[in-house]
């Protein structure tokens, strides 16, 4: 997935109000840290698009964002029980990045807002 594509997923995750309700970054509670779990099959070449574009909202991670992701490596088998780990880890909503990955994440909750 390109790192635009990557990004667009995650403008499209937090317009949604995945992470909260309709605030924009200035008016947000603080204290208020959210978490985000990002599940895939594969790991991406590189990360910098995802606090770049969270960034951009107001995120910041190790302020008032917690981003957890899991990669199995290509192993599939491995997807239920990290998707299962991220929802054990109270996540505010789960992004994930391909069929494999979103089945594994809807399989694992019915209450974690789910992005694929």
């Amino acid at each position: 997935m390109s790192d635009r594509l990557y990004r667009r997923t995650f403008v499209v995750a937090l317009g949604l109000g995945i992470l909260g309700s309709r605030r924009t970054a200035e008016t947000q509670t603080a204290g208020r840290v959210y978490r985000l779990g990002i599940l895939r099959s594969t790991a991406p070449e590189k990360r910098a698009g995802i606090p770049t574009a969270l960034s951009e909202m107001g995120w910041v991670e190790g302020k008032n964002l917690v981003v957890e992701q899991r990669f199995a490596d290509g192993k599939l088998d491995r997807l239920p029980a990290m998707a299962r780990e991220l929802v054990d880890l109270r996540m505010d909503a789960i992004v994930a990045v391909g069929l494999a990955a979103g089945w594994a994440a809807k399989a694992a909750s019915t209450t974690v807002p789910l992005i694929m």
